[in-house]
Order: C-alpha cells, then structure tokens, then sequence
C-alpha cells in the first residue's frame, strides 16, 4: 500500500497536468482502502469522480468506503446512485468481475459493499 501511494504520488507531482491523472487517483483510492484510510478513500474517489463522473468503479469504491467508516445511511443512498449505472450490482458480480489482486482486498471490498446494502445475488 505505501509503496504504490508513493508511485502515484510521484507521478502526479511530475505530471500535475496529466489527462490521465483521473486513473492515479483512482489508484490512491485503492490503496488507501486496501490500508483501510477510508476518508483518504473518500478523497481521492470525489477527485476521480470530479473528472470522471461516470466511472462506475469509484462510485463502487466510494460506496463501499462510506460503509467502512459506519455512515451506513449515506452508503446505501450512495447505492441507489451506483444502481444508476449498475442495476443488478451483487456482491457475486463483483467477484467475478472486479480484478482486486488478492483475497483480502477483494474481501475487505465486498464487506463494505454489503455493509452498504448489496446483496449476493
């Protein structure tokens, strides 16, 4: 986690302007939940979502670090505007779609989206 928050923080710092940079944070998001910093998470999800408002897998990461931080009410509204984009969001499609690299972060992941309301199926 401090190793890849390093990287991506020097990459913004020598590339500030990058249009790409959306992708950077999106990576720091990642790992600060992985860390379990949600409010970092928070942070850097409102700035990939700033620049990219539709990117489904910040909403996702931001819903499930609202959860982490106990703001369950916030989470599951938080949900209802995911299930825009994602009406038949389970925790079983996450699974098999979403490509965390290890069993603990794909588990620590899905933990906070149940917390928020998805269900298994």
């Amino acid at each position: 986690d401090r190793e890849a928050i390093e990287h991506a923080e020097m990459a913004i710092r020598l590339s500030p302007m990058d249009p790409e940079r959306a992708l950077v944070y999106g990576c720091l998001a990642v790992a600060h939940y992985t860390a379990g910093r949600y409010d970092e998470t928070l942070h850097f999800t409102g700035e990939v979502l700033r620049l990219r408002p539709g990117f489904q897998g910040a909403q996702r990461l931001r819903c499930a670090a609202l959860a982490q931080l106990g703001r369950i009410d916030e989470a599951r509204e938080y949900l209802e505007h995911v299930r825009i984009g994602q009406p038949h969001l389970t925790l079983q499609w996450i699974r098999e779609s979403v490509p965390y690299q290890t069993p603990e972060t794909m588990e620590r992941f899905c933990e906070g989206m149940r917390k928020a309301g998805v269900t298994e199926s």
